[in-house]
């Protein structure tokens, strides 16, 4: 991915005009664009861009960053139709405001690029944490004993996030992915208790998950879409379906045979979550990606939010949660990926506005799900066992360290772990 930054002063009283006509002129030109991922307005307030730039103190420093798959499709972007109104556009904003100034990843120096920029402030609001207390665990079934210890401990690693969302373990680099949704950031824990900045833009990721050559695949809110990093490149797994772009990806698991499945409901077209976008499907919908790829097979469209999803050990069941019926239903999986039912598996649910979000399941095909007031563990027919009560509400979760045994919550403003006597 080549990131393109501009950069320009906008003097007091005229910053709302400026992101206006970003959004609603430049923004929509660029989509037309092939090789465009996406683009991101920034306030600058970097030292040495600063110091260089010169500004005085009632000018807004604004940097924007375009994203484009390749240098290659970067430069040609410069050469084709396309390009003629999105320049145009450009010059409009050269021409109403002060245009400082250019860099393209370090390959043009018209400003020295800032490879820093934006993660210094986001690392700058982490604090790592590092307490411990007792797990609060709710006994439904004696049988969540031989899941949890009545000796483990809730241990917070981090907080000050925004709000946390698809944990995913690599055991190879020794760390923990997840992202901040609406902070637009995808962070690495490392088991050294350091926190640091992987990603920014992440293009509002969500889900994350690993391949079978240990490469991170997001769901992107921003830009309505699955991808993978392969090298320094993103490629796109999905996209669209029939011609019409993905409502916002939401979480997306992989099976044996290198299918991606995903969750793709309406939450990443909202203003700060990804959007403001307006839907192009009429339905969210459930989807598999075949593992040679192509156009997404639609698994099921009768949700209101389709969210978190795993398939049982044996690949027999497809769970998926439907936040917004705050249940989860289950599909019977057959040779050739032929999928039929769909009954409500368990609900999820209480007298408070809480909602099952994201679910992962264990070695032995207990699924563990957020729900109202912790992590709720279901066993395989259906019967709740018991709930880990956390702090504050929980949007996901995911096994890792090296035995995956370590149970990995990103809850909110937190990130939380707790070892488990099963493994996922």
């Amino acid at each position: 991915m080549i990131k393109l930054q501009m950069f320009f002063k906008v003097s007091e009283g005229k910053s709302e005009d400026f992101e206006r006509m970003y959004s609603e002129v430049y923004v929509a030109a660029l989509r037309k664009q092939k090789g465009y991922l996406g683009s991101e307005l920034l306030r600058v307030f970097p030292p040495n861009v600063s110091k260089e730039i010169g500004a005085a103190p009632m000018e807004y420093k604004y940097q924007m960053e375009l994203a484009f798959e390749t240098e290659d499709l970067r430069r040609r972007w410069t050469r084709t139709p396309e390009h003629d109104e999105a320049w145009n556009a450009a010059m409009a904003l050269s021409t109403r405001y002060e245009w400082i100034g250019y860099d393209v990843a370090g390959l043009d120096q018209a400003v020295p690029y800032q490879t820093q920029f934006g993660i210094a402030d986001a690392e700058a609001r982490i604090k790592s944490v590092q307490s411990s207390e007792p797990v609060k665990l709710d006994v439904w079934n004696s049988r969540v004993r031989n899941l949890i210890s009545p000796n483990a401990t809730l241990d917070c690693l981090a907080k000050g996030f925004q709000f946390l969302e698809g944990p995913v373990w690599d055991n190879t680099r020794g760390c923990l992915f997840f992202s901040d949704v609406p902070g637009n950031t995808k962070y690495r824990y490392t088991l050294d208790g350091r926190v640091s900045v992987y990603r920014k833009p992440s293009d509002n990721s969500n889900g994350h998950i690993l391949d079978k050559q240990g490469r991170l695949v997001a769901c992107e809110h921003h830009t309505r879409r699955i991808t993978r990093e392969v090298g320094d490149d993103i490629e796109v797994i999905a996209s669209t379906y029939k011609g019409k772009r993905l409502n916002s990806p939401n979480d997306v698991i992989m099976a044996s045979d290198g299918s991606f499945l995903f969750t793709d409901p309406a939450y990443g077209l909202q203003p700060g979550l990804g959007g403001p976008a307006k839907a192009e499907l009429e339905f969210k919908g459930v989807y598999r990606v075949p593992p040679q790829g192509g156009e997404p097979i639609l698994i099921a469209d009768d949700f209101d939010a389709p969210n978190g999803l795993v398939l049982s050990p044996d690949e027999k069941k497809l769970y998926v949660i439907d936040s917004g019926k705050k249940h989860i239903r289950v599909f019977d999986v057959a040779p050739g990926w032929i999928i039929t039912g769909g009954k409500v598996f368990v609900e999820v649910k209480d007298d408070s506005n809480e909602i099952p979000d994201g679910m992962k399941i264990d070695v032995d095909g207990n699924i563990f799900t957020t729900g109202p007031k912790g992590i709720w563990i279901i066993n395989n027919r259906g019967r709740l066992l018991g709930r880990i009560n956390l702090p504050e509400v929980a949007a996901n979760l995911n096994w890792g360290g090296p035995d995956r045994n370590i149970l990995y919550i990103t809850a909110s403003t937190g990130l939380y772990r707790i070892t488990t006597l099963t493994k996922g």
